[in-house]
């Protein structure tokens, strides 16, 4: 199968192109290369890839030639970030979306996935299914939702993962059990707001195990316009801190967490995969592997050398995008 990749230089995508191509899949990367503070700067695009934004209509026709697939993983990811770049923000995460479903419907490209988020949901008492109300808390997550409607009415697919663990060629070390993970690393003490707060997260082994069982379906007309929730385990951000120790050597292992109340980040909920099993989906990994595996590769790396801060970033010239008439109409709606 021909896969063309969004965003597939970057964290999922750096482990997903060559997890796909271990199966024998033809797999096609799109990435601007946007810098992004999260995670080591990627200098070089992996061989065969080509630099441009999914905003660029012209390349993305140009891409999609010869495609079986698409995985849509392209976005400016987390609340803190969209803030930080709310136009490019907006532009990439439903912008360039659109463009992406507007051509892939146009050259009858069978299989689409988006890469969501379980954020959507927000602030949910009970375990959230996909028919769950959503309540996003703020606006990056409200840009994933229109980013949703868009492939859904397309008739394509859309998953959402819960906060994804695991190592990568470019790990994100904001997110929260990598952050756990270095502050232990590091002998530092965490601040743990909410620490009774739920949370799913999705080991990268199964968020990528099930992007390939989603590809293999043998009628694409069986996931057209559904959503599936992926995670591996819902656990309170103590729960997740204790694992985090747990990882480590003994001579790590201390009392290293603050606990505090009153985190800006409201979101508690926790993600059911009953879906994805009926469909006969079976995970592949567990957050206690995820977490291992990171901790493999931190131990390795310069953890004291920070990545660059977000006033660098911006200062970055961003990549020039192509419009059409059509679409520079769109982005003034």
């Amino acid at each position: 199968m021909n896969i063309l990749i969004t965003g597939g230089a970057g964290y999922l995508g750096s482990r997903l192109v060559p997890y796909l191509q271990s199966f024998g899949h033809t797999v096609r990367i799109l990435d601007n290369l946007r810098p992004c503070p999260y995670h080591p700067p990627n200098r070089e695009l992996p061989e065969g890839a080509i630099l441009g934004s999914v905003c660029d209509r012209l390349i993305v026709r140009e891409v999609l030639q010869d495609m079986d697939a698409v995985i849509h993983l392209a976005a400016v990811v987390s609340e803190e970030e969209y803030r930080q770049y709310e136009e490019e923000a907006y532009r990439t995460n439903v912008f360039g979306t659109a463009v992406i479903v507007d051509c892939a419907r146009d050259m009858d490209i069978p299989r689409l996935i988006l890469a969501s988020t379980g954020s959507v949901y927000g602030l949910r008492a009970e375990e959230c299914n996909e028919e769950s109300p959503v309540f996003p808390l703020g606006p990056y997550t409200q840009t994933k939702l229109q980013a949703e409607k868009l492939v859904l009415e397309a008739g394509y697919t859309v998953v959402r993962f819960g906060t994804l663990v695991g190592a990568s060629p470019r790990l994100r070390r904001d997110l929260l059990p990598h952050a756990l993970l270095q502050a232990v690393l590091c002998n530092q003490e965490f601040t743990l707001y909410d620490p009774q707060a739920l949370r799913p997260y999705t080991d990268i082994l199964d968020a990528m195990s099930v992007l390939r069982f989603l590809l293999h379906n043998n009628v694409p007309q069986d996931i057209s316009g559904h959503i599936f929730n992926d995670v591996s385990a819902n656990l309170s951000k103590r729960e997740l801190a204790d694992l985090a120790l747990s990882t480590m050597p003994r001579h790590f292992r201390r009392s290293f967490v603050i606990e505090r109340s009153g985190d800006k980040d409201q979101r508690n909920y926790a993600m059911g995969n009953a879906k994805l099993y009926a469909f006969g989906w079976r995970p592949h990994g567990s957050i206690t592997r995820a977490m291992n595996e990171a901790y493999l590769i931190m131990k390795d790396m310069d953890l004291q050398s920070h990545p660059r801060s977000g006033k660098e970033w911006s200062e970055l010239a961003s990549l020039p995008i192509v419009y059409t008439s059509e679409d520079q109409a769109r982005l003034l709606i």
